[in-house]
């Protein structure tokens, strides 16, 4: 069963949800095992353990053998370090137990609902006022994986971090982001209408074009902005790159930002 095939929701998920008005369930993302972390314990504690047994092994005749059976234990020891944590991970992981499959982000049309062990709570898109994202491509110990984080603050002052092992964050994520853009779009264009610049870290939409500090590229220079490797560029109309080169992670609500470019920028065109 893949992470987003649809469940029947817990009792406690679909309570949350009738009482935050999220309307229609779309979508479960499960919770995802700490994959890298149990690889990682498992190579030094393998490595540990084995390196402790074959001081044992070594021909009882030797005269080396007293030596290497007494420092045994003390090879052991890293070992039994790393393989508390990953015995830890194994029990808790969704593949073991069944209650730890029911957690994850459950996807509703007006928001969702995120299942922990500590506990149940809704969230509806229009109620976040910022997403910082940022998204990392990771290389440890030759296991390759995408590291994501999500923080989210909230009108009520609720914080919340979505992070890599939170959910299936490689779909939920986009959906997210794009889901709390078309909540905050039309609230961004009746403020830029209104004739006031909109802030978006180090970004600011104005009627004369995007600005980063004293640096601006009129409309009629704007021919987009693009999003990548992590870091947001600014593109004129000639092809070159402004050189800005901010990161993703510095600029709140980034999906919003793109949507209201592409919604003034056709506006002026």
């Amino acid at each position: 069963m893949s992470a987003t095939d649809v469940v029947t929701e817990p009792v406690t998920v679909t309570q949350a949800a009738a009482t935050a008005g999220l309307g229609e369930f779309r979508a479960f993302h499960r919770a995802r095992n700490a994959v890298t972390l149990m690889v990682v314990c498992g190579m030094f504690a393998l490595m540990s353990l084995g390196c402790a047994g074959a001081l044992l092994v070594v021909d009882t005749d030797s005269p080396m053998y007293d030596q290497h059976a007494a420092g045994a234990p003390y090879v052991a020891i890293p070992g039994l370090v790393f393989l508390v944590p990953l015995i830890w991970l194994i029990v808790r992981s969704p593949a073991v137990s069944a209650k730890a499959r029911r957690y994850g982000v459950y996807e509703y049309e007006h928001g969702f609902v995120h299942l922990r062990a500590k506990g149940v709570q809704a969230y509806r898109y229009e109620a976040v006022q910022t997403v910082h994202m940022r998204i990392v491509r990771n290389n440890t110990y030759g296991a390759v994986n995408m590291i994501y984080d999500y923080n989210l603050v909230l009108s009520d002052g609720r914080k919340l971090q979505l992070g890599t092992y939170a959910a299936d964050m490689a779909k939920f994520g986009p959906v997210l982001a794009a889901q709390v853009a078309q909540a905050q779009l039309p609230k961004a264009l009746a403020y830029f209408d209104q004739g006031n610049p909109v802030t978006f870290g180090r970004f600011t939409v104005s009627e004369e074009g995007v600005s980063s500090g004293k640096k601006l590229v009129a409309w009629s220079e704007l021919a987009g902005i693009t999003v990548a490797q992590g870091r947001v560029s600014v593109l004129r109309t000639d092809g070159k790159s402004v050189g800005w080169n901010i990161e993703v992670a510095t600029v709140p609500n980034l999906y919003t930002m793109l949507a209201l470019v592409d919604k003034l920028q056709k506006k002026v065109r």
